[in-house]
């Protein structure tokens, strides 16, 4: 064997090794003739000796003429999710139904066990399939503690099979530089809206910013910015504070759609549409802090909504997606009383601010 042949047959039995190992799933590919790890709702699993491999596999079938009632289920079991995480599900799948819906998909729980959502990656139709590949990434919300691979069958009639699931965590995206705007910027416009950033100017060691909906006065000396609404109602309905500073913040670029400031070690982009979005490379807080109050707000999980009958703010912090992080407001503020304030840990997060109007 020369040395080439020889290191790609190492390559890849090292990687196939490790993709075993984090595969979340017991009995995968539905090998072990108990079919411990599955359940065909509650009972035990169906298996077909001759999968995509020529190796066992599940069968999921129906009598001709019979249905299972509305919906019937295969479930993994119960696996340990991660709040703000990204996994992928991978399934071979293959059909010969005659009526209803296979659903492979991967059901989401709280931490009281109870169903938290579905995350489906095909939905098949009924007619003759051979073996195909699904496959679906998806990140985790802040509220969700466990998950199973839930292969829904919704009226079904026939016979469907399922080959080699693989439920694995994907490395988190990194967060994208600070100090040239990426961060803070969208692909796109505000589409047939009529929003622009209508002018940009700096006096008196401030840097003004307006937008079709707002005006944002932003002061580096005091570390702040204020935001008043313009349309519906003309008045202030935001502060946003930075207890770290914004020394050295300086315009880096505008047009109609943003305008992107920065520090160098914190960005902003002002959005046409009069979001702000705050990308600090480093951990700080950021204070919020609303002269209004209204009956509709709400916070959880670090967002916040404050709205009256003219209209309201928005601030939603946005971790990066999948990078485990979370944002909480350590102590939720009475939404009754105008001039709450609220106090969010941005470090290393993209924190959207929104202004919007009734």
């Amino acid at each position: 064997m020369s040395r080439l042949i020889k290191s790609v047959v190492i390559w890849m039995v090292c990687a196939l090794a490790h993709a075993v190992d984090s595969n979340l799933l017991t009995n995968p590919g539905f090998d072990d003739p108990s079919g411990r790890g599955w359940n065909a709702r509650g009972k035990p699993i169906a298996l077909d000796p001759q999968g995509a491999y020529q190796t066992p596999c599940l069968r999921v079938v129906t009598p001709k003429g019979e249905k299972y009632p509305g919906f019937y289920f295969v479930s993994s079991d119960n696996i340990p999710a991660k709040p703000n995480r990204t996994y992928t599900f991978k399934v071979l799948v293959k059909t010969a139904h005659t009526s209803g819906v296979a659903q492979p998909s991967v059901r989401l729980l709280n931490a009281e066990g109870k169903s938290a959502g579905y995350i489906t990656v095909a939905k098949l139709d009924p007619g003759k399939r051979d073996w195909q590949a699904c496959e679906i990434s998806f990140t985790t919300h802040p509220k969700v503690a466990a998950m199973q691979v839930y292969l829904i069958h919704r009226d079904m009639a026939g016979t469907v099979w399922y080959d080699e699931c693989q439920l694995v965590e994907s490395p988190p995206k990194p967060m994208p530089p600070i100090g040239n705007g990426a961060a803070v910027t969208f692909d796109g416009g505000p589409g047939a809206l009529p929003m622009h950033v209508e002018k940009v100017e700096t006096r008196d060691g401030r840097i003004h910013v307006q937008t079709t909906g707002a005006d944002f006065v932003v002061d580096p000396r005091e570390g702040r910015i204020q935001g008043s609404q313009r349309i519906e109602a003309q008045r202030p309905v935001i502060e946003i504070r930075f207890p770290r500073g914004l020394d050295g913040l300086r315009v880096v670029r505008h047009d109609k759609t943003v305008c992107v400031l920065s520090t160098g070690k914190l960005d902003l982009g002002i959005q046409c549409d009069s979001l702000i979005v705050i990308a600090a490379s480093e951990p700080q807080p950021v204070t919020c802090v609303s002269p209004i109050a209204g009956k509709w707000a709400r916070f959880e999980q670090g967002n916040v909504l404050a709205i009256d009958d003219l209209g309201g703010v928005g601030v939603y912090p946005h971790v990066i997606p999948g990078s485990g992080a979370q944002v909480e407001v350590p102590t939720t503020p009475d939404p009754s009383k105008a001039g709450w304030t609220c106090t969010h840990n941005v470090g290393g997060s993209v924190m959207p601010s929104r202004l919007r109007s009734a």
